[in-house]
């Protein structure tokens, strides 16, 4: 996949397929689907209450579901190490870039000036990373709050 395809698949208006939309609890684990808005491109957000939101690209190849890996935000979890050696702290979000799949990763902290700002909770957490992600949130979201 190229940066210009990711930047593509992330700007897509994208809403989940359910109408509530029901968070997993700490310890679980839950997927969400989501569709685009003006496309058939599919999509899962993979949900895990020990730190971890990943945004995938379903793709059929063959009559094969795969999944492109697209970003992936991480919550106290092991600092990460870049391909140039740089050091994360625990809290960072790893970002597609061509030739690298998700292997760099970027502080929270300072990735952005308005996202991520509290990670304490993780429906805000959550909520962030849809509005990264373009997902419109207009469905019902059944919070559960503290990470």
């Amino acid at each position: 996949m190229t940066n210009e395809t990711f930047e593509h698949l992330l700007s897509l208006a994208k809403q989940f397929d359910d109408a509530t939309i029901k968070l997993p609890t700490v310890g679980e684990t839950k997927i969400l689907h989501a569709t685009s808005c003006y496309s058939t491109e599919k999509f899962i957000v993979d949900t895990d209450r020990r730190g971890k939101i990943e945004l995938k690209k379903i793709k059929l190849q063959n009559r094969h579901s795969t999944k492109e890996l697209l970003l992936r935000v991480e919550i106290d979890c092991p600092p990460h190490t870049n391909p140039d050696y740089s050091e994360t702290s625990r809290n960072h979000i790893h970002i597609y870039k061509e030739g690298y799949d998700l292997r760099w990763a970027y502080d929270l902290e300072t990735f952005h000036d308005v996202y991520f700002k509290n990670i304490y909770t993780f429906d805000t957490v959550f909520i962030d990373f849809c509005k990264l992600c373009n997902i419109q949130l207009e469905e019902t979201i059944e919070m559960q709050s503290v990470l």
